[in-house]
């Protein structure tokens, strides 16, 4: 947690809202990714994300997962912005890993055979920690209920559109891995790389339209 100019009013600082269009500084948005009300919300968020990261990242690699992280996290400030006129702390990443890291436990539970599939739910070990991972989506679900009910702080609002972007891009990115494994190209891996588009497309004319909307709004905000 850190404050931009501790001589000042700041924007982001433990939760604090500050009017958007009011300033020019609009590279304030990134920092949204990173800023946290305290010390509860740092904490949770730093668990989640050491354990969901690393889960994927190694599946679709670091620079992937970083892309995911910045495009969703930049999409869901410009809509908190644009819903508010106003910006705090939102970037919740810990719904779209969620959701993404599960889907991709589950096509690795496609590959088993029904043993082992019966094995994947109920043994730890070698259901590389599937069931252990559902509680722990339970957890973070309810803290997520939890923080939001008591800290007014924090946008769900971005959050949970940080949380749908990333699951959209990250379908992009299992889409483009599959299309690496095939050595042939066939009608299948035809129908593979429209939607992987498909996915990237989507994302991209999202975050497009909220950066037109929102400096559109601002041009008719009076200063």
């Amino acid at each position: 947690m850190f404050t931009l100019r501790p001589h000042q009013k700041v924007l982001f600082n433990f939760g604090q809202l500050y009017p958007i269009y009011t300033k020019s500084e609009f590279w304030r948005l990134l920092l949204s990714l990173e800023q946290h009300k305290n010390e509860t919300h740092l904490f949770f968020s730093l668990l989640f994300k050491m354990h969901f990261f690393s889960f994927i990242e190694h599946n679709i690699g670091f620079k992937n997962t970083m892309l995911i992280y910045f495009m969703s996290g930049i999409s869901s400030t410009l809509f908190q912005a644009i819903v508010s006129q106003q910006v705090g702390v939102c970037g919740s990443f810990h719904v779209g890993a969620i959701g993404y890291a599960l889907y991709l436990q589950q096509q690795m539970l496609q590959k088993c055979s029904a043993q082992q599939q019966l094995q994947f739910y109920f043994d730890l070990q070698v259901s590389q920690d599937y069931g252990l991972t559902l509680i722990k989506v339970a957890i973070v679900l309810s803290v997520m209920y939890i923080t939001s009910l008591k800290f007014h702080g924090i946008l769900m609002i971005g959050s949970l559109l940080f949380g749908i972007q990333c699951m959209i891009l990250g379908q992009y990115f299992s889409y483009e891995q599959k299309k690496q494994q095939q050595l042939q190209l066939t009608n299948s891996t035809k129908q593979t790389q429209l939607i992987k588009y498909i996915y990237l497309g989507g994302s991209i004319v999202v975050i497009i339209t909220e950066l037109i909307v929102f400096f559109q709004l601002k041009n008719h905000i009076e200063i």
